[in-house]
Parts: C-alpha cells; sequence; structure tokens
C-alpha cells in the first residue's frame, strides 16, 4: 500500500511539474513576442530616407545612360552620322555618369541641394 501512495504521488507530482514547465514555457513566450522594441532616432528615419532617394536617383541616372547609349549607338549606325548630335549626347552621358558617382559617394550633408542639381541634369535637354 504504502508502494502504491508512492507511486501515486510520484505520478502526480510529474504531472503537476509538466504542466508548470509548460506554463512558465508559454509566458516566456509570451512575454518575447511583446517585448517592447527600442524607438527609431529620427536621424535614422531622415537617413534611410536619402538612402532610398538616392538607390531611387541612381536608377533614374542609370536608365538615362542606357537610353543615351541607345541613341548614340543609333546615331552611329547612321549612313551620315550627325557628329554634333553625338558630341552632345556624349557630353551629356558624361554628366550624368559624373552625377552617380557623386550620388554613390554622397551622404546626408548636403543631399536636397546635390539631389536638386541631379535632377536638373536629368531633365537636359530635349532628346534629338
Amino acid at each position: 500500500m504504502v508502494a502504491a501512495l508512492c507511486a501515486s504521488l510520484t505520478l502526480g507530482c510529474n504531472k503537476a511539474s509538466e504542466k508548470t514547465s509548460t506554463t512558465e514555457t508559454t509566458s516566456a513566450e509570451i512575454d518575447l513576442g511583446t517585448a517592447p522594441t527600442a524607438p527609431t532616432a529620427p536621424k535614422d528615419d531622415y537617413l534611410a530616407t536619402i538612402r532610398r532617394e538616392q538607390l531611387v536617383l541612381r536608377g533614374h541616372l542609370e536608365e538615362a545612360i542606357a537610353g543615351l547609349d541607345h541613341e548614340i549607338g543609333d546615331l552611329q549606325k547612321a549612313p551620315h552620322p550627325n557628329s554634333a548630335a553625338i558630341r552632345e549626347l556624349t557630353r551629356r552621358r558624361q554628366t550624368l555618369e559624373a552625377d552617380a558617382l557623386v550620388v554613390d559617394r554622397s551622404d546626408e550633408r548636403g543631399w536636397d541641394e546635390l539631389k536638386a542639381t541631379v535632377e536638373h541634369d536629368l531633365e537636359g535637354e530635349p532628346q534629338m
């Protein structure tokens, strides 16, 4: 009888122990899931915005350079190439390539002015 009582108590203790450990695990999981995150600093948001603008502007520059390459190639293949137009497109392409390098190397200092300059260069003159 003593053996049966001990076995019963041991079994009950094991079940209680399992419930406790399950409850503790669940509480720990809940606490981890609702842990407060550190608020982002306004400067971090500003820098992230600038980086996104840089990537977008860089993409526009690459598209414009590729378009100019295509135009230059078409003019060079023409039976009577217009060398003045080729020189002008080549000059514009070089300007945009220089702008792309500056955008890649830029940081938040003077970004607004640089962005305005590059956008002005992108607008450029009407396509020939």
